[in-house]
């Protein structure tokens, strides 16, 4: 236990100075399964809820995700998945490792992402100008599958504010399909 706290404090260091980034993200990422799978009862999944609490780690991990996709973006205005970020790493890969470890700690915590991160995540993948069809599908599809991890007034937010002004030419199946599970859930 006290070995992984070290290994979590490096990663959660690694991210915060922007250094690498996704394989501290990956490595973070294994350390929070292990803790979950070797966890039988409710209190000892609160270490999830602690590394939250104690580093912000919904902040911190939403926060890079922003930032790399800016550095894509500054890398190749016509930014699709494929765009080298740092010249070792695709945009896809930093993507999807935020975004999954997101959803990992979110469900095992038992958390709910705060109206300010949605609303980060959806400006940075939806709404984006900059943002790639890759990017849009991602958001819709993370959105859809993680509508239990945000609280009712946050996914009635989340709709008004944001669903109801998408340009809906971004509107692909996978985002109407987003869409009609927000609309009936609101």
């Amino acid at each position: 236990e006290p070995l992984k706290r070290v290994f979590v404090v490096k990663c959660v260091d690694d991210i915060k100075e922007g250094k690498w980034v996704l394989p501290a993200l990956k490595q973070l990422l294994q350390i929070a399964k292990n803790i979950a799978k070797n966890s039988f009862n409710k209190a000892e999944k609160g270490i999830l809820q602690e590394l939250n609490k104690s580093y912000e780690i919904i902040k911190l991990v939403t926060t890079s995700m922003m930032k790399f996709h800016h550095l894509a973006v500054e890398v190749d205005r016509k930014l699709t998945e494929e765009t080298v970020v740092d010249k070792r790493y695709k945009h896809q890969d930093f993507l999807f490792v935020h975004l999954a470890f997101l959803q990992f700690i979110l469900q095992e915590g038992v958390l709910y992402l705060p109206w300010n991160r949605v609303r980060d995540i959806w400006t940075t993948l939806a709404s984006n100008t900059d943002a790639c069809e890759w990017d849009r599908e991602a958001c819709f599809d993370w959105f859809t599958k993680g509508i239990s991890d945000l609280e009712q007034e946050t996914q009635s937010q989340l709709f008004q504010k944001e669903f109801l002004k998408i340009n809906t030419e971004h509107l692909t199946p996978t985002g109407f399909k987003c869409f009609k599970m927000f609309f009936e859930s609101v």
